[in-house]
């Protein structure tokens, strides 16, 4: 099986990578998630070619990209150096990927502690993640839901991936823990995935259609998930979701 997630595409089944497994259960102990940084930027296409066994989900990670839709893009590294905060200000000037909003309007630098670490191995005080070896990766983008009253936006989660040698050791739940973990603070009302039924509800998302909302494109019921941001702001937000046309690459 692929050892990537699932993204918006009619050729998505309900199938699962190992690294998102069901049985996923170890700790990557040596794993650390921070943001993107520019220099992962080839890396990170690799992860995604071997994760999904081709190019099609790298060309949409590298489209979005170009395009300034990158809400949001974090990867799990090993081999990474703890450096001070002053030294981490320069890394975090080069990086690309903190979350913000749309067209490339960049909120925190990249190397905000929140982001230094997440499960695994805690960050030790004074000190941020910066640098080690790419080994898996996962990117949010912005949605948009056509309601009775207009068009809303929401996240969407996906493309995860890991590398294969890398999948079955907890690097896939440490990625979406970290994004969720920043999303929560970002304003929208909820961010949606097209997933395994079997491996997104451990992160809190349910189907989607139980708040009103449904995929553009088939999809099984079960597979299209939400997870509410904000409480009380997904109830109001019902219709049909449209991820960027970027993800046509996939079709």
């Amino acid at each position: 099986m692929k050892g990537g997630s699932f993204i918006p595409s009619p050729r998505a089944t309900p199938s699962i990578g190992a690294e998102m497994d069901a049985s996923e259960e170890h700790a990557a102990t040596q794993v650390h998630v921070r943001c993107e940084e520019l220099d992962d930027i080839p890396t990170i296409r690799r992860v995604n070619e071997a994760a999904f066994g081709g190019a099609a989900e790298a060309a949409i990670v590298d489209a979005l990209r170009a395009a300034g839709a990158v809400f949001l893009s974090m990867v799990a590294v090993i081999g990474a150096e703890e450096v001070a905060d002053e030294r981490a200000e320069t890394v975090a000037a080069a990086s690309v990927s903190t979350w913000g909003g749309e067209g490339g309007a960049w909120g925190e630098p990249a190397g905000s502690s929140d982001a230094a670490d997440m499960g695994g191995r805690p960050a030790s005080s004074g000190g941020r993640v910066v640098g080690g070896e790419v080994v898996g990766h996962v990117l949010v983008s912005v949605v948009t839901v056509a309601t009775e009253e207009g068009e809303i936006s929401l996240l969407g989660l996906g493309p995860l991936a890991v590398l294969p040698e890398q999948q079955g050791q907890g690097v896939g739940t440490m990625l979406v823990e970290a994004c969720l973990e920043r999303l929560r603070g970002s304003g929208y009302a909820g961010v949606v995935v097209l997933g395994h039924p079997g491996y997104y509800p451990r992160f809190g998302f349910i189907p989607a259609s139980r708040w009103g909302l449904r995929w553009e494109l088939d999809a099984p019921d079960e597979a299209f998930m939400v997870l509410e941001l904000s409480p009380g702001l997904l109830s109001a937000v019902r219709g049909v979701v449209r991820f960027r046309p970027e993800f046509s690459l996939a079709l």
